[in-house]
């Protein structure tokens, strides 16, 4: 089959956190990635208007964009579980900054983390026999020329496990005022920073994070951890595992219930 016949999934990115690594900056840098079929993007713009209705309780959708950070836990709570209604897949890469021995560069960083994220996305639309446009969301300092170049290359090489179902010349980066769609990654990059960092008093909060857990991606074997989410590095996670690590207890609750949790990639996709 021509390549262009290929259903189209839209993948959307976004972060949260920093590149950062200094002692003030959090501990996990986060970048998700919201995937679903192009022909489904009118509904989920529709969606999202509806969800700013019951956010701002308001029959008039605001015209503002709904950033997660910006949302107060009531709010929170009502988007999140919207998004979990929805027909979409969630991937997300948690890079655990104290623990990394050689990234000790801002952009090698981030390449890293949107690596991973890439791979596991190109398994999912490829196993569905798809292919991918993806779409980064504007950060002042991402350049689509560099994010291009490297995403090129990667595809390339066998040891990247990237699966060739996008064109890296065309990915994009755009603001949320002109890609609305956006606002879906930013609030699962958010659900799942809420999980792993810390707030200014020492607390998780990963009741958000569970909310979207039936919609992240899975291996066939429905394993979450490792697949939907990708925390790196992982040999530092590894032997980490059972210390005394408060988003550690997160992720023990994940595996333990993943069996219990429907996921979205084990279901229907058209």
């Amino acid at each position: 089959m021509n390549f262009q016949n290929l259903p189209l999934y839209r993948c959307y990115i976004d972060e949260s956190g920093d590149e950062g690594l200094t002692p003030a900056s959090r501990p996990f840098f986060i970048v998700t990635a919201v995937v679903f079929l192009d022909t489904l993007s009118e509904d989920m713009c529709t969606t999202l208007d509806t969800i700013k209705k019951r956010v701002y309780q308001s029959n008039t959708p605001k015209a503002r964009d709904m950033h997660w950070q910006k949302l107060k836990h009531p709010h929170r709570m009502v988007y999140i579980r919207q998004i979990a209604n929805q027909p979409v897949h969630v991937f997300a890469v948690a890079i655990w900054k104290p623990k990394l021995k050689y990234l000790r560069d801002r952009e090698k960083l981030y390449n890293t983390a949107i690596k991973y994220l890439i791979q596991r996305t190109s398994w999912f639309v490829d196993d569905n026999h798809g292919r991918m446009k993806i779409t980064f969301s504007d950060r002042s300092n991402l350049r689509i020329d560099k994010i291009r170049t490297f995403l090129g290359e990667a595809i390339k090489d066998p040891q990247s496990q990237m699966r060739p179902v996008f064109d890296p010349t065309k990915v994009e980066v755009v603001k949320t005022t002109v890609q609305p769609l956006l606002q879906y990654p930013d609030a699962c990059a958010g659900a799942v920073s809420n999980a792993f960092n810390p707030d200014t008093y020492g607390e998780l909060h990963p009741q958000f994070l569970y909310e979207i857990c039936n919609r992240m991606y899975r291996s066939k074997q429905g394993k979450l951890i490792g697949y939907g989410l990708k925390i790196f590095p992982d040999q530092e996670f590894n032997i980490s595992r059972g210390k005394d690590f408060k988003f550690m207890e997160v992720v023990e609750y994940l595996i333990d219930n993943e069996n219990r949790i429907p996921s979205s990639s084990l279901l229907p996709h058209r």
